[in-house]
């Protein structure tokens, strides 16, 4: 592996995905660490992702899509439905993504 590669070591990776028992899940703590990654999604990964991507110019350069300054670039809504709803009616749970844009 040379200097400038960013892969980890197949050495440092652990595997997950084959649990012997749910209790493995559990001693592992995966739920935890499943909360905390949209934690961190819902809080800081969108609006990251946003002004990153944010503005868009498009080919003929006479359109670009912003977000506007001192707004927050999201809006995550309340999901329609409750979990316990969604699995009997076979549903995704989910919520809707709100985006204010500014073209100009």
């Amino acid at each position: 592996m040379s200097k400038n590669d960013s892969r980890v070591p197949a050495a440092e990776i652990k595997d997950f995905s084959v649990q012997e028992t749910f209790t493995d899940a559990i001693k592992h703590d995966l739920i935890r660490h499943q909360k905390k990654s949209y934690e961190y999604f819902t809080t800081k990964g969108i609006d990251r992702v946003m002004r990153e991507v944010f503005p868009v110019t498009f080919e003929d350069k006479k359109v670009t899509l912003s977000i506007p300054e001192g707004m927050s670039s999201f809006q995550l809504d309340d999901p329609d439905e409750s979990i316990e709803s969604c699995r009997k009616l076979g549903k995704t749970y989910a919520a809707s993504l709100s985006i204010p844009v500014q073209l100009y």
